[in-house]
């Protein structure tokens, strides 16, 4: 008798290319990006995120991918995975700075 399923959810990636530091990227449950919210200080979150610089893991690099085990009771509803979520979001106050001329 099955109690619980285990469902594997990718929560980081981190990108290593040659010369260049270390990139990281997190997911929430969903499958969507982790955003830092605009809260305090947040631009040091993301301190080297520009608008015109972001990365896809079709490009080339090494790249290790972070995944946890998630139990899901029998009945219970799992957590919808948005499977067509974008692999990058575009920062709000990137575009913001962008409007303004300033990045």
């Amino acid at each position: 008798m099955e109690i619980q399923r285990p469902t594997y959810r990718l929560c980081t990636v981190v990108r290593s290319t040659d010369g260049e530091s270390e990139e990281v990227r997190t997911y929430a449950p969903i499958g969507k990006e982790s955003i830092p919210a605009e809260v305090g200080d947040y631009r040091s979150k993301e301190p080297d995120a520009t608008a015109s610089e972001h990365w896809s893991i079709e490009q080339p690099g090494d790249y290790i991918l972070f995944y946890y085990r998630e139990y899901i009771p029998d009945g219970w509803q799992a957590t919808e995975t948005i499977l067509d979520a974008p692999e990058w979001e575009e920062r709000p106050w990137m575009i913001r700075d962008k409007e303004a001329g300033t990045s």
